[in-house]
């Protein structure tokens, strides 16, 4: 009988406290978000209490969850942004407001418009590859455009790049524009999708991984999803998963 970890249950039953909710959501709330952090320095081996650093690479790994490829967000984004994250952590002890936390999605949305817009404009009909273009894939070594031109400039960049792995696959022109301005829709869609409570969800998340690079947030939809893939590959091999006394068990 082999104990995973008692973290994941402790936080998944503190993430099911029925706290107010907002009518048309359900997930995580902002009230649960001081909970789950106080949760992780309960039961964190070394780290006990929250300081100004931590906060400070929670304000980082938060901008990373949002916008880990560098692509969506501007360097003026990132810097009204961060403070906004620094505010809500530091209050969260006190009297936590979650209102500068949920101005990120009105954020994005625009940011992806605005890229969705570009690129129908750059696909049009004068649209014409350009196959000497360099991309830089590793967003670690490149930073956040500046301005809109430079950002345009990068997605032009990127649409060329998509646009050739399209046409390698034997795929029209006329059809790999399509293909790809359905993409931008698509992470227009996502945005509009995105519920406050999944800027909770990313907020613990970057607590979390403030922390040490091994914590992790799993909220009870993930949670169950988790523990269902996980008996369908036990399965396999004769095992089962239950849960003794708040751990995670295999048998």
């Amino acid at each position: 009988m082999t104990k995973l970890t008692a973290l994941l249950a402790s936080i998944t039953i503190a993430a099911s406290y029925s706290l107010p909710t907002r009518a048309e959501e359900s997930g995580l709330v902002c009230a649960l978000v001081p909970v789950l952090t106080e949760s992780f320095l309960k039961t964190h081996v070394a780290i006990k209490n929250a300081s100004d650093e931590i906060y400070q690479h929670t304000a980082d790994q938060m901008i990373k969850r949002i916008d880990p490829s560098k692509v969506i967000l501007l360097q003026s984004d990132v810097d009204a942004l961060r403070p906004k994250v620094l505010t809500f952590l530091k209050s969260m002890r006190t009297a936590p407001d979650c209102s500068d936390l949920e101005a990120i999605k009105p954020l994005l949305v625009k940011r992806a418009k605005e890229q969705l817009a570009y690129a129908k404009e750059a696909l049009g009909a004068k649209y014409k590859l350009d196959e000497t273009v360099e991309l830089v894939l590793d967003p670690e070594k490149r930073a956040f455009a500046k301005t809109e031109e430079e950002s345009h400039k990068r997605q032009l960049t990127q649409i060329h790049f998509q646009i050739s792995n399209y046409l390698m696959t034997d795929m029209k022109l006329p059809k790999a524009k399509e293909q790809l301005i359905h993409r931008y829709e698509l992470t227009v869609k996502r945005m509009e999708e995105m519920k406050n409570s999944d800027i909770y969800d990313y907020t613990v998340n970057a607590f979390a991984a403030a922390l040490d690079p091994h914590s992790n947030y799993m909220s009870p939809e993930a949670t169950e999803d988790f523990q269902i893939n996980m008996r369908l590959s036990l399965e396999g091999i004769g095992a089962s998963l239950s849960n003794e006394d708040g751990y995670t068990v295999i048998q």
